[in-house]
């Protein structure tokens, strides 16, 4: 829409200011002749002007594009840098995960081992006591027995016989 409302602008004042063709002599030649003097004007004056701007134009363009392609170099060894960097970390965050887990099996042996340890111990202590309460019994019982009947006048023992009494309790 907008080409076409310039193209309606551009060539409104050709028609409106055109003069009728019925008495127009036409000075072609003259005027080939003066445009084509204007356009070597023109070039002799502007053509090292603009050798010299499109020559460091396009200068300009190929180091932006060398800079370009550098940065593009650059980035692509970044991410590979990334990368690498990346699978090292995971590498590093498997071996932390296999250590951890090697050092869990190894605090439940451990842990194991001390609980059965300490069961073990306390079982072993409970029979020493439960015997030192046995052999305490015994004695006490004894020793009550001993004493009534040495108290009491019914029995009368002679001392060999007290003497074998003693010894097949103890031993």
């Amino acid at each position: 829409m907008k080409k076409e409302i310039f193209i309606l602008l551009a060539f409104t004042p050709i028609v409106l200011f055109s003069s009728s063709t019925e008495n127009v002599e036409t000075d072609i030649v003259q005027r080939t002749f003066n445009f084509i003097i204007f356009a070597s004007i023109i070039y002799y004056l502007l053509s090292d002007k603009t050798r010299v701007f499109f020559k460091n134009r396009s200068i300009s363009i190929k180091s932006d594009l060398n800079k370009v392609e550098e940065l593009l170099l650059e980035s692509v060894k970044n991410k590979e840098e990334a990368n690498d960097k990346l699978k090292q970390s995971e590498n590093i965050a498997k071996d932390i995960v296999s250590n951890a887990n090697n050092q869990i099996d190894k605090i439940k042996y451990d842990t194991l081992k001390s609980i059965d340890n300490t069961i073990s111990k306390l079982e072993d202590s409970y029979n020493d006591k439960i015997t030192f309460e046995m052999r305490r019994i015994k004695k006490e019982v004894v020793s009550e027995i001993l004493n009534e009947l040495l108290d009491s006048n019914n029995i009368f023992l002679s001392d060999e016989d007290l003497s074998n009494i003693i010894l097949k309790k103890v031993s």
